[in-house]
């Protein structure tokens, strides 16, 4: 294997697979970044056996020039070294030594491993995906749900996002059993499915995805759920076991809806959701009276805090109180792109939804919480 190529090119690369590996893996082989070099470009490939992610670098003649085809794993060493590197470097294999060659004279030599133990990613027919999303499609459907998945593998399959795919819609469902989010995109498939994805890896590979382009997803491996966006490819295995039934617990009726001044809650919660008896969730009381909202918490060795925030609209019972997680509710509004949310009430120890206030004719979205018992402020 030789290769010539600048060095800002492979390095963009490695950063984006880097971030599955881990080089610390009791499976030897997943400790490093698979590389293989054609005539036609080069990829790159990090795994953790779970998750996957593969790069495609193209041969322009240029700045990529592939002089012998070859495949060699790359030690957390060499890829460091990589990133550190300007200008056009070499990577030749020679048996199982990498040696990188940079300036006048640099050279740098690494052990690797037996690359032809490195297992093979699941065939996929990129000519047919089940499902095209828009880039921003694709992120409103992870940043509006994920967020509310279990953190903890109590109930392992709470830890995933619930995606079901129909000829008319498609369902992404999170939740933790004290919130739930839930995106309903007007864009069907004709493969329908339901798989349950990890929500964390979704969360944390949104970022290096490009939103310009589209992402092509497959639901065609067994246990793989794979998503295409331009030279990148996510492989993700999906979680085992049945998610539960959350249509039920969304409410449709409602005793209150009450609209609010998004950012204007967000910012209040932030001022007094510190000063409540718990620190991580922050229980705040709402009470709704005399036509504004009044948001208090306290703390009984720090002290108390009350707030009052004009109502834009009202309709329905015009009093009511009730306490949540100011935390669980400040994730909810952050995942909400309009300037007014509604606040849809249908009891003080029953869920309580929040919604955009203005919707949209493509994403319905709503954002479901558990109150808490109410106490004294």
């Amino acid at each position: 294997m030789n290769l010539k190529i600048a060095s800002g090119i492979i390095s963009d690369g490695l950063k984006k697979v880097e971030k599955v590996v881990n080089w610390k893996h009791n499976i030897p082989i997943f400790q490093g970044v698979y590389m293989e070099c054609t005539p036609n470009g080069i990829t790159l490939i990090g795994s953790d056996s779970d998750e996957s992610l593969r790069y495609h670098i193209p041969v322009d003649g240029e700045n990529v020039d592939v002089v012998t085809p070859g495949k060699i794993l790359l030690p957390k060493q060499a890829v460091e070294l990589i990133k550190k590197l300007k200008g056009e470097i070499v990577l030749e294999r020679e048996e199982h030594i990498l040696v990188i060659k940079y300036g006048k004279k640099s050279q740098f030599s690494f052990v690797t491993s037996n690359v032809e133990e490195y297992p093979k990613l699941p065939e996929i027919n990129f000519d047919g995906p089940s499902l095209i999303l828009k880039g921003t499609e694709f992120s409103n459907v992870i940043r509006k749900t994920a967020f509310a998945a279990a953190e903890n593998d109590i109930r392992p399959i709470l830890m995933g996002l619930n995606i079901i795919a129909n000829s008319n819609e498609l369902i992404a469902v999170a939740t933790n059993s004290h919130r739930l989010g839930r995106v309903i995109l007007k864009k069907g498939t004709d493969k329908e499915k339901q798989v349950v994805i990890p929500a964390k890896v979704l969360e944390k590979h949104l970022k290096i995805f490009d939103l310009e382009k589209d992402v092509n997803v497959y639901f065609g491996s067994k246990n793989q759920v794979v998503f295409k966006n331009g030279s990148l490819v996510l492989y993700v295995r999906m979680l085992e076991g049945n998610y539960p039934s959350t249509e039920r617990l969304i409410p449709t009726e409602f005793l209150t809806e009450i609209t609010l001044n998004r950012l204007e809650l967000l910012e209040t919660l932030d001022r007094i959701g510190g000063l409540s008896d718990d620190g991580k969730t922050g229980v705040v009381k709402l009470q709704i009276r005399s036509g504004v909202a009044e948001l208090s918490t306290n703390h009984s060795q720090i002290g108390k805090g009350i707030e009052i925030l004009e109502l834009q609209e009202i309709s329905g019972d015009n009093e009511f109180s009730i306490s949540f997680a100011s935390k669980y509710m400040m994730d909810a509004l952050k995942s909400i792109d309009d300037d007014y949310i509604c606040f849809k009430y249908t009891g003080n120890l029953r869920p309580f939804l929040v919604t955009p206030s203005s919707g949209s004719p493509e994403i319905e979205e709503t954002q479901l919480i558990l109150p808490v018992r109410e106490r004294d402020v």
